[in-house]
């Protein structure tokens, strides 16, 4: 594909029931969602996409909506070389994300940052956040309850690297034991990522519950910040 949709805003609506996905971005270049209402969605409320190898999905800023009711928040399994995705300040029923890419050449610069769940994440991967094939991103600043079997809010796989998991607020849920603490980070191998200044509302540190204290360098890491999306400039008549 080689011209994607650019500059493409989507704002002020109210989407109920859509169909399968709430947005669907096939191949795109700044393409912004802000304030919208996304409801009832039977599978992605954002959806990045594409079949078939090749093009390109990039620049893409989600913010300021309000999100509930669908199965992903936030899915990119997609065969396009996917980069600089943001998504943030959504109020969101729960942070089911899978960052995923199908060509095996990682994402870059995905910003998870400043969002709200009001619900716990509870499905059988046991953690809110997947990374497989993504480097440069950051994770910060998101409030959310977690529920067992949730092993980690964002969980790191083959071929990631460089994420920062940071000044995040990770409450235990409504249905966890007394005893339970939340985990802001897991990763196959401790160079993929780091988790630092993440606690409960009550002011505990969650830092290195999962990974060695080692990996705690919030005073000496700073994560590389994603390129955010460029808004839409118009023309008019």
């Amino acid at each position: 594909m080689s011209y994607p949709s650019t500059d493409v805003t989507i704002a002020d609506n109210y989407m109920d029931a859509s169909g399968r996905q709430g947005i669907t971005v096939v191949y795109g270049d700044r393409v912004t969602v802000d304030s919208n209402t996304i409801a009832n969605v039977a599978d992605s409320a954002i959806d990045l996409e594409a079949e078939t190898p090749g093009g390109s999905e990039a620049n893409i800023l989600v913010e300021n909506n309000t999100i509930h009711g669908y199965e992903f928040l936030l899915a990119g399994i997609t065969g396009a070389a996917l980069s600089d995705v943001e998504l943030t300040g959504n109020t969101v029923s729960q942070t089911r994300i899978d960052i995923d890419p199908t060509t095996k050449t990682p994402a870059q610069n995905i910003t998870i940052e400043g969002n709200t769940a009001n619900a716990s994440t509870l499905w059988s991967m046991s953690y809110d956040i997947f990374f497989g094939d993504v480097s440069n991103a950051l994770v910060s600043q998101n409030t959310a309850p977690l529920d067992p079997p949730a092993g980690a809010f964002v969980h790191l796989a083959k071929n990631t690297s460089a994420v920062a998991v940071q000044d995040n607020t990770l409450n235990p849920g409504p249905g966890a034991p007394s005893n339970f603490e939340p985990v802001p980070l897991a990763a196959k191998n401790p160079s993929q990522g780091t988790d630092c200044d993440n606690t409960t509302s009550s002011g505990t540190d969650l830092d290195s519950n999962e990974n060695p204290p080692t990996l705690d360098q919030c005073s000496t890491t700073t994560p590389t910040t994603p390129t955010p999306a460029a808004l839409p400039s118009f023309v008019s008549s």
